[in-house]
């Protein structure tokens, strides 16, 4: 039998690796997304929405 939570409770003590590029940001940008009613177009224009973009 292979024992699959040994590696998840070990990878959950682990430190985030850092981040090596800056936060990315849309400020004064403009974006457009077709099919924003549900789904994956919703998803993607409240996260672009709270990165600061016009959508």
């Amino acid at each position: 039998m292979v024992d699959v939570e040994s590696p998840l409770e070990i990878a959950a003590t682990l430190p985030p690796n850092a981040s090596s590029t800056p936060p990315v940001r849309f400020d004064s940008k403009t974006v457009i997304i077709t099919g924003t009613g549900a789904g994956l177009g919703r998803a993607y224009a409240l996260m672009y929405a709270r990165l600061g973009a016009n959508v």
